[in-house]
């Protein structure tokens, strides 16, 4: 028996011990592609909205004011579709799991598949669609 107590620690070598990785931690916010904000968002997207809005009401002329927010809101999300598109074009549909090897879609496809859900319900409100357009033509009222 040990009267110090210097037995009770234990002596394992150092081969033996597990290594852990010193802990880093971020200096910054996380920045990944699509979702991250750009630096002038003014001075991007504006002059793009304003000259898809205008060509968008020449293109339809049943356009009125009151139409004009909904209209804004479309061709932000045409301008989001598009920068998806390009990004899943440039990087490809797949993506693998380092680890397991599982290959699946990209979450950038499934994002890109909700916006244009969401966009083509925007166009039907704004008699966008083939149908729309047909019913316009009929002389109907559209449907609110």
């Amino acid at each position: 028996m040990c009267d110090t107590g210097d037995c009770m620690k234990s002596r394992v070598p150092n081969s033996l011990q597990a290594y852990t990785p010193p802990i880093r931690r971020r200096r910054g916010p996380v920045v990944s592609g699509l979702y991250t904000q750009p630096k002038n968002p003014n001075r991007i997207k504006l002059p793009q909205v304003r000259k898809l809005m205008n060509k968008a009401c020449v293109v339809m002329p049943w356009i009125r004011g009151e139409h004009l927010p909904t209209l804004r809101k479309w061709c932000e999300m045409e301008l989001i579709r598009l920068a998806a598109f390009s990004a899943i074009t440039q990087d490809g549909i797949l993506s693998v799991d380092r680890k397991t090897k599982d290959i699946g879609a990209r979450r950038l496809v499934d994002d890109y598949r909700k916006l244009a859900m969401s966009q083509m319900v925007i166009e039907r409100e704004l008699l966008m669609t083939p149908a729309s357009r047909a019913q316009l033509r009929e002389g109907e009222q559209p449907l609110d």
